[in-house]
């Protein structure tokens, strides 16, 4: 799994405190960018689409990923 860019992680963070994401969720939060930045390095789509985020919840369902999961993704 490729590192998530220092520039895009810091502003990550940023957000993440600014919608009070507990501490202890934060780490959780973290790997579901990273997967979410692989899947679409994997399939190529378009930048700015609306489509990116559907498409990469649906992929989580296909792989059985909770709802619980897709909502924190």
């Amino acid at each position: 799994m490729l590192p998530i860019p220092e520039r895009i992680l810091m502003a990550y963070e940023t957000s993440l405190l600014e919608q009070n994401i507990p501490s202890t969720l934060q780490n959780k939060y973290k790997k579901w960018l990273r997967f979410y930045l692989d899947f679409f390095k994997k399939y190529q789509f378009p930048v700015g689409k609306q489509t990116r985020l559907p498409a990469f919840i649906k992929k989580l369902r296909n792989k059985q990923q909770s709802e619980a999961q897709c909502q924190q993704a």
